[in-house]
């Protein structure tokens, strides 16, 4: 770089043209833009494949294997789990000290290379496949002795002449795959005993990572790891993760050992965080400056030093024209050492990685675990393995750098350091006393999370009695929701609010228009909301309009008002994610309210909305308790048992009580439905779609709408359904209740939270409770986990569900575990029907997209269900509550449900004329239906295309309609896309997109709308980035722009999704 500049060409062997990259903005657009740089040369190379396979690292991007590989192994690498493998990594530093001790014990100095490798190495047996090297105790193991040669014959085939790696090329081959040869039968011994393990049902609950590939599905494709991949996977973990490991941890001590200063200030944040206690997953993460420490050694001397990504198409990179198949190496030592963003680059100043320092700074500048979706997956457990050992050691020891040290590097696949040694001597006690309180430099680098972990440390020494609270204090709290959460969430900070000793003032955030003064006088306004496809929930649109368009009368409402906004929303609405929530924040915040907390938070329901919320709530209170004057007390909400009052009183009802409610049941129903907004609506067709030979099912069911009733084409349905029986009689039989047994249910305060949709004051059964009014089949949250480990009488089974707390998100989040589900397992936990309506959530409806058009059927509307039912992770049987209910309605009987106006652009263009392309696979083609008989039947002029998607001809649902459509002119023409038609092909939506792209460009220039419906999470995004690249392409831009082409399509509503989340 230092000769040729950030960018230059060269010519790879034999003939690859190449463009060497050290610039982070150019950098930037290889990375971001996956659909024009794949990585597709390992398979051209025998040395790599006839190493290690086809792993994460080493597949490429057009093998289906990686990306089915790469699902399946993300969690593994998430923060829980982490988690799971911390206890791990310290005990082998454990391992490693005890080594360690009995070298400077004899004034021996320590071998870092050789030292660290055995460390990682013995890391990624343990947490990869659950299996103990040893190779500290025993000093090493023929799998790393293996690697060690074929390192050493590598090194030799880069000292030769090109001339000499062709003539040796074929030998080279042989001996190469020769030294790997016992390394791969290992691994493959492993993996067959534990598939003999797993088959008699042996080790099943284990957390390593070989477990997971034997036995997780990827989530979009349905299909697991064959055994040879697995195998390869394996392999790639145990040469590049301990290899780049170990060389991080060697440059670390080694850069450390000859900066005093730096080694001092590690030390006091350790004693500061730490102290003489053991080292907790929880403090590592407050190790902040350990962070800055790691982040320089990486970029002074970064494991990997290139990656390589070739060219798909002819493209521009910065003012630069690429031919298609040129090679990019992004230099990730080049980067590291621009002295365009690093003054003085070869100086070691952990300073740099300071968060006032770091602001601003290109975050490409840096990359030694690469970033993007080919960026390495074993990052965190890199960072956790370095900041563990930087930690203990320097807790233990004081390093230097021994006089035999002689440095070198080598490359025969990561960086290699040889030749250095370390001085250690252990140190006395510490000097510094522990303390909890965070020092200057702890809030330098400090964020909101470490601050809300430290309160949750806090809140568990000090609590808030009522006598603490100032008299009269008052909150007003708002909700907008349409599921039902956002109102849950409000409804239980309102109890807790009135177990403080407050008072509050609940209610939606559109009633709250009609009495805006309850703000006088209240202590704080707290807004939990949703974002409803982008736009606001039903009760909380008036309230949006009120922000948009009166900012005086907000100003007035919320000037000097104390306020807090928690955001609950899903992930794979990447466009709309928080947009609402996070506008009335903005909004609130701009009329100068004062925010409790430091910043907007939220939740993510496509992952752990529960521990969010626990944590916004946390410091919400802790901000009031400010707020309010009371500086260090802690609101502190009840854990467990005693923090379970419940919210109804039920009795049983009396022999002729009992019969009298039997003759009203159908009563009680109808007035159930009608106070939640709902009609009832017969069942007037009910057929499968699917082929008889299809694994698969999908209803079309035909509802007779109620009175007054009426929709547009594009709007919702929902239903409210119930819990199969199955689940039904598992819940009943926890109780040790009878289906048949009826109770009486009433409030059991005027305080209480309780559920619209359990009748207030009625006499119902048991199978009529549990299978209509509460959410049986929905994963257990934390608080309710706390509440039956409390419950737990027997040791055992508390140890056993204090374990599940601990690994809450691999136990109960990814095995989506029920709370009926843990207690049908735990029989030591009672709770009583009365405690079960408390714990659980009300039964929510569930949204269809209506498939028909009032122009075509006026008195009724139908919907298109795909039938949920399958194992859950854990091994139960879950049934979709809503698709298999209605999937049982016989033609005759009833449906609770209502016509929901999505308030969204998903309507058909006022003229008929304009043209229209229309994106739905699977049921996603259910509001399409609807458009076309609504096109046929106003005679719209305008083309029409339709992309959709099927496995293959048994599951292609609506075929003869459609092909109706197509035969009368309505629709011009049917793209079918078949992912499991053609033999080692699959073919998606998106993929026929790119095909007809000059017929897309066509419409779109004449105008055309984009309508796309169905899966948030993969399907909408690829459909997104096929359309930017038409129409960048169309129009000569660079791909990185079409992005910004299809958000000018959005704002001119041209560019429409109706999308649901999926898993």
């Amino acid at each position: 770089m230092h000769e040729h500049g950030p960018i230059f060409r060269m010519t790879l062997p034999p003939n690859t043209d190449a463009v060497v990259i050290c610039d982070p903005e150019l950098t930037a657009q290889v990375i971001e833009n996956p659909s024009v740089w794949q990585k597709t040369h390992f398979k051209h190379s025998q040395v790599v494949r006839g190493f290690v396979g086809r792993g994460v690292f080493t597949a490429d991007d057009d093998e289906e294997i990686w990306g089915i590989a790469h699902r399946i192994l993300l969690p593994a690498f998430s923060n829980q789990g982490m988690k799971l493998y911390f206890h791990l990594v310290l005990e082998c530093v454990d391992r490693l000290f005890k080594e360690w001790d009995r070298l400077v014990s004899t004034s021996q100095p320590i071998n870092l290379t050789r030292s660290t490798e055995r460390f990682t190495f013995d890391v990624i047996g343990r947490v990869g496949f659950g299996y103990d090297f040893k190779a500290l105790e025993t000093g090493t193991h023929p799998y790393l002795e293996q690697i060690h040669l074929s390192s050493e014959y590598s090194d030799a085939r880069w000292q030769q002449s090109f001339f000499q790696s062709v003539l040796t090329e074929s030998s080279f081959l042989r001996n190469w795959c020769a030294l790997n040869e016992p390394n791969i039968k290992f691994v493959e011994r492993i993996v067959a005993e534990r598939l003999a393990e797993l088959e008699k049902g042996i080790r099943v609950q284990e957390k390593d990572i070989l477990t997971l590939m034997l036995t997780t599905k990827d989530p979009q494709t349905g299909e697991k790891l064959p055994p040879d991949n697995v195998r390869d996977q394996i392999l790639t973990f145990l040469l590049a993760g301990h290899d780049s490991t170990s060389t991080a941890l060697t440059v670390l001590f080694m850069l450390l050992s000859q900066h005093g200063d730096v080694e001092r200030k590690v030390l006091e944040e350790v004693e500061r965080v730490v102290g003489s206690e053991p080292l907790t997953f929880e403090k590592l993460g407050r190790l902040q400056y350990c962070t800055c420490v790691i982040n320089e050694s990486l970029r002074l001397f970064p494991p990997a030093q290139a990656t390589r990504k070739d060219a798909a198409e002819d493209t521009m990179l910065g003012p630069y024209k690429i031919s298609k198949g040129t090679a990019s190496i992004v230099s990730l030592w080049g980067l590291a050492h621009n002295p365009e963003y690093w003054p003085d680059p070869w100086r070691f100043d952990p300073d740099r990685w300071l968060p006032e320092k770091a602001k601003g700074r290109n975050s490409y500048a840096s990359i030694p675990f690469s970033v993007g979706h080919r960026g390495c997956l074993g990052r965190q457990l890199s960072i956790m393995e370095q900041r563990c050992m930087l930690a203990m050691t320097v807790q233990r020891y004081h390093l230097r750098l021994h006089s035999l040290s002689k440095p070198s590097f080598t490359t025969p696949l990561f960086l290699k350091p040889h030749n250095i040694f370390l001085s250690l001597e252990r140190r006395a006690c510490s000097r510094l006393q522990t303390q909890e309180a965070k020092s200057p430099l702890t809030s330098a680098v400090g964020d909101e999370n470490a601050r809300l972990n430290s309160g949750a440390r806090a809140k568990r020494q000090i609590s808030t009695d009522k006598a603490s609270v100032p008299f009269n204090t008052r909150l007003v709290i708002l909700y907008g929701s349409n599921m039902g959460t956002c109102e849950t969430f409000a409804g239980e900070l309102a109890l807790h609010a009135v177990n403080l000793g407050m008072t509050s003032d609940l209610m939606s955030l559109d009633s709250f228009l009609d009495k805006t003064d309850v703000v006088n006088g209240c202590a704080a306004v707290i807004v939990i909301c949703a974002t409803y496809n982008g736009t606001p929930p039903d009760n909380a649109a008036k309230f949006i309009s009120l922000l948009e368009k009166e900012p005086d009368k907000v100003a007035e409402i919320f000037t000097d008002t104390p306020f807090t906004v928690f955001g609950c929303g899903n992930s794979q609405w990447v466009r709309t994610y928080q947009s609402i929530p996070r506008f009335i924040d903005k909004t609130l915040t701009a009329a100068q309210g004062k925010r409790l907390t430091a910043n907007f938070l939220y939740g993510d329901a496509d992952s752990t909305l529960d521990d969010d919320f626990q944590a916004w709530k946390f410091a919400m209170w802790e901000g009031l308790s400010d707020s309010l004057g009371m500086s260090g007390a802690s609101m502190k909400p009840d854990d467990g048992a005693a923090g379970l009052e419940p919210a109804y009183v039920v009795t049983p009802c009396q022999a002729q009580e009992k019969l009298e409610a039997e003759k009203r049941i159908g009563e009680i129903r109808s007035k159930w439905a009608i106070q939640n907004g709902l009609f009832l609506g017969k069942v007037l067709k009910n057929k499968e779609l699917q082929s008889a030979n299809s694994d698969r099912s999908t209803h079309h069911v035909e509802i007779e709408l109620a009175g007054a009733q009426k929709y547009s084409a594009g709007d919702h349905l929902a239903v409210q359904g119930g819990n199969p029986l199955e689940v039904v009689r598992q819940a009943a039989k926890v109780l040790g209740l009878e289906l048949s047994d009826m109770f009486h249910i009433r409030k059991a305060s005027l305080e209480a939270v309780s559920s619209s949709i359990i009748p207030e004051g009625a006499k119902l059964s048991v199978e009529m409770i549990l299978m209509w009014c509460v959410e049986l089949q929905q994963t257990m949250s934390k608080a309710q986990l706390a509440i039956l480990m409390d419950r737990a009488s027997c040791p055992y089974e508390k140890k056993a569900l204090e374990a599940m707390r601990n690994a809450y998100n691999v136990e109960v989040v990814k095995s989506k575990r029920t709370l009926i589900e843990v207690l049908d397992t735990y029989n030591s936990v009672q709770v009583t029907l009365a405690e079960l309506l408390t714990l659980l959530p009300p039964l929510r409806p569930r949204y269809y997209s209506i498939s028909s058009s009032p122009l075509a059927t006026a008195g009724h509307v139908s919907v298109t269900v795909g039938v949920v039912r399958g194992d859950s992770p854990a091994g139960r049987l879950h049934l979709g509550v809503a698709s298999n209910f209605l999937a049982s309605r016989k033609v005759g009987q009833l449906v609770g449900c209502f016509v929901k106006d999505t308030k969204s652009n998903f309507r058909l263009p006022a003229a008929g004329d304009v043209p229209i392309i229309l994106v739905g696979p699977g049921t996603g083609v259910a509001p399409f239906r609807g458009f076309l008989y609504d096109r046929e039947a106003s005679k719209a002029t305008g083309t029409a295309v339709l992309f959709f998607g099927c496995r293959n001809d048994d599951d292609f649902i609506y075929r003869e309609e459609l092909e109706g459509f197509k035969e009368r002119g309505v629709l011009k023409d049917m793209h079918v896309a078949f992912s499991r038609k053609l033999s080692g092909r699959k073919v998606y939506v998106q993929h026929l997109i790119e095909q007809q792209s000059e017929e897309m460009l066509k419409m779109l220039e004449a105008g055309a709308y984009i309508y796309v419906c169905g899966d948030a999470k993969h399907m909408a995004p690829d459909v997104r980035k096929a359309f930017a690249k038409i129409l960048a392409e169309g129009k000569g831009l660079p791909l990185s722009e079409g992005d910004a082409l299809i958000d000018e399509l959005t704002i001119q509503k041209r560019y429409i999704e109706d999308v649901w989340a999926s898993g």
